[in-house]
C-alpha cells in the first residue's frame, strides 16, 4: 500500500471494511485501495478520492412494554348465545387472601378468533388490562387469554378411576 491510502474491499457494489470481509468468500470480493485527497503525488486520480464506506444498518427492532393495571383467574360457568358467564378471581392484590371472587360477563367479540374456538363450560382463562406500549406509542388494552391444556385420554382417566377405586377399597370408604 502507499502512504495515506487505506484499504477496503468491494463487495456486490458495496465497499466493505476489511473486518468485514474476513466472513465473505474470496470469490466475491476484489481489492481496491483509495486516499484521502491530501495523498502523496503520484497517485492515480481515479484513487486520489474520499471514500465512506458504511456497513449495513442493524435490522429495526420495534420495542414492546405491557404495564399491567388488573389481572384476573376466570372459568366459564355458562355460554348463552354471545354472552358468557365468568367467576373471577383477582390476582393484582399482593395479599392473596384478599383476591376476591366475583362473576362477570363476557362478549365473544372480546376475544381472539383462536379463543372463541376454546369456549365452554369450565374452560380456563387469565384476563390483563394495562398499558401496550410499542415504540413509545401506549395503548390501553384488555387481553383475554384461554389456557391450551392438553385433551384427556379415556385410557388415562380410566387408569385414573381404577387408581382412585383401589385406594377407596384400601381405606375402607364405601
Amino acid at each position: 500500500m502507499k502512504n495515506g491510502t487505506t484499504s477496503a474491499t468491494l463487495v456486490g457494489g458495496t465497499y466493505l471494511s476489511n473486518a468485514e470481509t474476513a466472513i465473505k468468500e474470496p470469490s466475491q470480493e476484489s481489492q481496491a485501495y483509495f486516499t484521502s485527497p491530501d495523498a502523496v503525488a503520484g497517485v492515480p486520480a481515479a484513487e486520489n478520492r474520499r471514500v465512506l464506506v458504511l456497513a449495513p444498518s442493524p435490522a429495526w427492532v420495534p420495542s414492546y412494554r405491557f404495564d399491567l393495571l388488573q389481572q384476573w383467574d376466570g372459568s366459564v360457568l355458562s355460554v348463552d348465545g354471545d354472552r358468557i358467564l365468568v367467576r373471577l378471581i383477582d390476582k393484582t392484590h399482593p395479599d392473596p387472601s384478599a383476591n376476591t371472587e366475583d362473576v362477570s360477563e363476557l362478549s365473544f367479540d372480546d376475544l381472539t378468533q383462536e379463543d372463541r374456538q376454546l369456549v365452554c363450560r369450565g374452560a380456563i382463562f387469565s384476563w390483563y388490562i394495562g398499558y401496550l406500549t410499542i415504540n413509545g406509542t401506549r395503548h390501553r388494552t384488555s387481553q383475554v387469554r384461554f389456557r391450551r391444556l392438553p385433551g384427556v385420554y379415556k385410557r388415562d382417566l380410566d387408569t385414573a378411576t381404577r387408581a382412585a377405586d383401589e385406594i377407596r377399597r384400601d381405606l375402607n370408604w364405601d
